[in-house]
């Protein structure tokens, strides 16, 4: 009777969402347009150590870390796809732009409202997922410094 009421329907929902984003469960597939409009898939990164890194235009310093980090280790087959997060074109393409990320950049444009982030419970900035050559989750909401150490270990 619990599970088949309006609350108990929601953490339904809530636990899935979990369960889709814990380690050790592959990142499901998704098509999303780039900010020159093309599309991206995320299948097109399997073969990498990919970070999908959440991000939002007031986070801007973050994605020197993780430009750092993807200069560090793009030789042993690491690389990025930036989530933004924002809603303003203009502010995406400007940061992405200055820092000059040279990684695939998608959204939906719809911030925290949007597919990319209710998807996956993302309900704070910035944040990532880090998956392996076969696209299953090897780390989640990862910080910096625990990031460094993980690309560390693999890449020995």
């Amino acid at each position: 009777e619990v599970l088949t009421s309006k609350e108990g329907k929601h953490l339904q929902e809530k636990m899935e969402v979990l369960r889709r984003g814990a380690v050790g469960q592959v990142f499901r597939d998704f098509v999303q347009t780039d900010e020159n409009g093309d599309t991206v898939r995320l299948a097109d990164f399997k073969g990498k150590y990919l970070l999908i890194y959440y991000w939002e235009g007031h986070g801007k310093e973050e994605n020197l870390d993780v430009l750092r980090l993807y200069n560090c280790y793009k030789q042993m087959g690491f690389t990025v796809l930036g989530v933004f997060m924002g809603e303003d074109k203009a502010v995406w393409k400007d940061v992405i732009s200055y820092y000059g990320l040279p990684w695939k950049q998608v959204s939906d444009l719809e911030g925290m409202h949007g597919r990319l982030a209710r998807e996956y419970g993302i309900v704070r900035m910035p944040n990532n997922f880090l998956l392996d050559p076969k696209g299953v989750i090897i780390g989640r909401s990862m910080s910096m410094e625990a990031l460094e150490k993980k690309l560390c270990e693999l890449s020995h």
